[in-house]
């Protein structure tokens, strides 16, 4: 790309604050271009194929939906774009799961200003950027929707992740799966040092993103 063409970007984030601020950054010295902005998932496909931009950011949490669920779809009807995760989460199962939904950058949102220009520049010379990550392994391998096994959790630790983002208490996950409350604890806390989150809420959103379990079940119950 010339030096003298602007970068086309379109900004999806359901916080107009939020999408004004990356705006204003990227586009105060001309290296950048707004071709459109939207705030949800249904606008996203339409938003891409009508501006034709070189790159889209896009926030994980959308209202309701999750922004991970249109990139396998972008991936295959706009190879062209390149796709920036752009979220407040900054555990590395989040990063893990963009990934293998098929983003080719992942930056937080309190690094935005210092690491979106850098990572939009390295996705548009054909280097993924995930910063913050170090080398990653390769984690967690589930795209958003999928709802089979996640390699890094045994069978008992997913079925208790998927009962605590339902809502579930430990006792009463204890009394559906037959273990004790002890059981139930070590599950929970073992999933969640395996995918790097610090917080059973951070796990309730974790099976959102991912796909384990639909937006109606997601009340963040505490014991």
């Amino acid at each position: 790309m010339p030096d003298s063409v602007a970068i086309r970007i379109v900004v999806v984030d359901d916080h107009a604050l939020f999408r004004r601020g990356v705006i204003d950054l990227l586009c105060s010295n001309g290296e950048f271009e707004l071709v459109g902005e939207a705030e949800s998932v249904d606008e996203i496909a339409t938003l891409v194929h009508r501006t034709q931009p070189d790159v889209a950011l896009i926030d994980i949490r959308l209202g309701l939906a999750s922004g991970l669920a249109i990139v396998p779809a972008l991936r295959q009807t706009c190879p062209q774009v390149g796709i920036i995760i752009v979220t407040m989460y900054d555990a590395p199962a989040f990063r893990r799961s963009a990934r293998a939904a098929g983003a080719h950058g992942y930056v937080t949102k309190r690094n935005a200003d210092t690491e979106l220009p850098r990572a939009i520049r390295a996705v548009l010379a054909g280097r993924g950027y995930f910063g913050g990550e170090g080398r990653d392994p390769g984690g967690v391998h589930l795209s958003p929707g999928h709802t089979g096994d996640i390699p890094r959790l045994a069978d008992r630790e997913l079925e208790v992740v998927r009962y605590i983002a339902r809502g579930h208490t430990n006792r009463s996950i204890g009394a559906l799966l037959g273990i004790s409350v002890k059981s139930v604890e070590s599950y929970r806390a073992r999933s969640m040092q395996k995918l790097g989150l610090s917080t059973r809420v951070d796990l309730v959103r974790y099976a959102l993103e991912v796909g384990l379990i639909g937006d109606e079940g997601s009340s963040e119950e505490e014991e």
